[in-house]
């Protein structure tokens, strides 16, 4: 993940440690990984493609490869796409912070919307066993999943201000079947592997490429009895 390393030219724990390691090993190489080589606010992580305040530790980037062929190769299952129109014009009024949109702005408008999560699902979704939404803060992911529980789709929410062993108990709920859908407030962006996962709405609105590119990722995993993923936007 790494899109995470602030520019070269701020100060950082990263930047400490690759400083003192090549004080010692002038000629030591640093190689970056990531699925998604930019940032917002920046720009890409390699070469001087970026704002001019900030520097790049990547000259250059040495392989990359697209969605479209991981998925012709058979590591990614094809993505299906729905976008429901209802929410947008609604985002014009939304303030901006640090290039996306206000959470608490963003917030308020998406609990108007929530009705459009349940019938994007009934619509859409009617087959899908393992759906993992996304929400702007923790009261839109608690009013999303009282409404789905309402219309008997066993949800529940996880989220960063809860202890670490309900969220684990929630999301082996999950990953079991006892639970059909997850809502999540940020914690299932990165670092959430669970290839079942066949149906992904985004009630979470975004400007930065990274994540949504890492939202719609957590269900782009092959997995046994598998065809596809829909994407709920």
């Amino acid at each position: 993940e790494v899109h995470t390393l602030a520019p070269k030219n701020k100060p950082s724990q990263y930047k400490d440690i690759i400083d003192i390691n090549r004080s010692k090993r002038p000629t030591a190489r640093l190689l970056g990984f990531t699925a998604t080589p930019y940032r917002l606010n920046h720009g890409y992580i390699f070469g001087n493609a970026c704002k001019d305040e900030s520097a790049n530790w990547f000259d250059r980037l040495n392989y990359s490869i697209s969605m479209d062929e991981l998925q012709a190769q058979g590591y990614l299952c094809p993505i299906r796409y729905k976008a429901s129109p209802s929410a947008r014009k609604d985002l014009s009024s939304v303030k901006r912070t640090a290039g996306d949109y206000n959470e608490g702005d963003l917030s308020k408008v998406m609990i108007r919307h929530i009705g459009s999560v349940l019938d994007s699902i009934e619509k859409h979704a009617q087959e899908r066993e393992h759906i993992i939404i996304f929400c702007v803060t923790i009261e839109h992911a608690k009013r999303v999943s009282e409404l789905l529980n309402s219309a008997g789709i066993d949800c529940d929410t996880v989220h960063s201000k809860m202890p670490k062993k309900e969220r684990n108990r929630i999301l082996e709920q999950f990953k079991s079947g006892r639970l059909r859908a997850c809502c999540n407030v940020g914690v299932l962006t990165t670092g959430f592997d669970y290839p079942q996962i066949d149906c992904i709405v985004l009630a979470r609105p975004t400007l930065s490429a990274s994540l949504f590119v890492q939202m719609v990722g957590r269900g782009a995993r092959i997995a046994e009895g598998k065809d596809d993923c829909i994407v709920l936007d």
